[in-house]
Parts: structure tokens; sequence; C-alpha cells
């Protein structure tokens, strides 16, 4: 029973998400409808594209990304027609004459939505830290522990080097022409000649993105997510791994992405959502800066 009030309540609230959005909705085109103002205006002047702005007119959930950006996509298609954010939020509120939140964020009702993390956690995990390094502190400052390590005994003199035989590193003469071998230095010379045994990184994809405008990012690597987060422009983060790669961008005109150090590329139209996976099973043509095409392990996907 629990459950299946769990479920009712999560589709009335998706309801509801998409008659409050509707809503307001409605009013934006009823000012831009006033005004004589067409879709390609309001897309030239928010870069918000077409489909988008017919989605949010018409409160088509399916049409549209996460709900934080379609907070941001209301705000500049307000602020385009001249209207501030609360008063849109008061207009809805006084037409719909159901009783909700008072905040702007609860109205849209986007507040409870996982992409949020609790502020709380992260004063717990500080807290952990600063308890355990108390602790250690309290413990390392007991006399009975500084004894203990004080009382440790020192470990014996090494037992001193047997001298050299008489008969070792003695010159012996040698004729004028003949050749003098030194097995000392023959000896060290396949020491001189080892391999470089520093260990290199064995991932077959690594992908590097590259922040244009601010975009809310997840990226996938082998199956689990590496990263899911609102990244800012400027930002440049590369992840590795033995299989596929995903990554998936609510604004994939901000977003370069780049395989293996090649020629970065955005991953879509600017305000659109795009999904790409890359993968190190098949080869993929990557373009170059001189025009021509080059193998790389890398296969690319969008979902749109």
């Amino acid at each position: 029973m629990r459950r299946l009030s769990m479920n009712n309540r999560n589709l009335q609230s998706k309801q509801g998400l998409s008659e409050q959005l509707a809503e307001i909705g409605y009013h934006l085109q009823t000012i831009r409808q006033e005004r004589q103002i067409s879709y390609e205006d309001v897309a030239a002047k928010t870069h918000i594209p077409i489909r988008t702005l017919k989605a949010l007119e018409f409160g088509d959930l399916q049409q549209l990304p996460e709900p934080v950006y379609i907070q941001g996509f209301l705000r500049r298609y307000a602020e385009m027609l001249g209207i501030a954010p609360q008063e849109i939020a008061l207009d809805w509120s006084s037409a719909s004459g159901s009783d909700r939140p008072s905040s702007v964020g609860a109205r849209f009702g986007l507040t409870r939505l996982p992409q949020l993390r609790p502020i709380h956690l992260y004063l717990v995990y500080i807290a952990l830290v600063v308890a355990a390094v108390s602790g250690l502190s309290q413990l390392l400052n007991q006399p009975a522990y500084q004894k203990r390590v004080a009382s440790v005994p020192a470990p014996a003199n090494p037992p001193a080097s047997r001298p050299p035989s008489p008969n070792v590193g003695s010159a012996q003469p040698v004729a004028p022409n003949s050749t003098v071998t030194n097995p000392t230095a023959d000896a060290i010379k396949p020491d001189a000649v080892q391999p470089d045994t520093t260990p290199k990184s064995n991932k077959s994809i690594r992908v590097g993105i590259r922040l244009v405008g601010q975009s809310w990012v997840r990226v996938v690597a082998d199956g689990k997510t590496a990263f899911e987060g609102v990244l800012q422009e400027g930002t440049e983060q590369s992840w590795e791994a033995n299989g596929q790669i995903t990554v998936r961008a609510g604004n994939a005109g901000g977003v370069m992405v780049s395989v293996n150090d090649s020629t970065p590329q955005p991953m879509g139209g600017e305000g659109s959502v795009e999904e790409k996976t890359f993968g190190a099973s098949k080869s993929a043509e990557v373009p170059t800066d001189s025009g021509t095409n080059r193998s790389s392990e890398a296969e690319t996907t969008s979902v749109l």
C-alpha cells in the first residue's frame, strides 16, 4: 500500500509540474503574442531553440531537459520579455488558486530533485574528519604511548664489512700492446640499459571536456557514474576507462569534447540536450585540423 501511495504521489507531482509549467508558459505566450514577437526573435535573443520555447509554452516535459535547466530557460524568456521572475511566480500562484510553497524554487516543484546535494552531509563528513584528527592527536600526546616509543631498543650495529682480499684490485703488469679488460665496468653495463619500468596507464579510452558555457554534465565510465553536476565556463576535466565513456550534457553547445587528445568538438547546439558514448570496442573516423580523417579508438553515439 505504501509503494502504491508513493507511485500515485510521484505521478501527481509530475502532473502538477506539467500543469504549473503550462500555466506559466501560457502567460509568457500571451505576452509574446500581444507584443507581436515571433519565436525566431525570442530564440535569437535568448539562445533557446524554438522547439524548447514551444515546449515551455505548452508544458511539454517530454521535450525539455532536466528541471534545473527549465528554471534557467523560463528566467531568460521572462527577462527577454521584460518580466521579473518573481512577477511570473505571483501571476501563476494567483491563477492556480491552490496552496503552493512560498519560495520560487518550490513553486516550480524543483526543490526535491536528486540533482541537489544536502549540505548537512558535507557537515557530517567534516565533523568525522575533525573527530578523527582530534582522537589521534590525544593518543599521541599520552605519556604511556610516548614511554612505549622511547623504550623500543635501537637496532644493533650492522657487522663491519669484510676487508677485501689482497688479490682483489692488485695491479698486475701487462704487456704494452695487450688489451686491459675491466670486469667491473662490464658488470655495470647491463644495468645502464635497463628498460624503463615506469608504470603507464593501461586505459584504452580517454575523454576530455572543456566548458565554453555553463552546463549540467553527467559522465559514466565503464557503467559507473564518474561525475554529475553543473560545470562553469572555463572548466576542463578528463576521464579514462577500459571500455566506454558516456557523456550527457544539458547545454551541448557549451561543451567541447575530445577523445584521446583529439581536436575538441562541440557536442551539439546551444541549449540542446545531447548524449554521446565513446568506446574502445569499435573505431570511428575523427576529423583533424588539416581536414583529413584519421582512425581513433572511439565510438560516438548521439541520443537526442
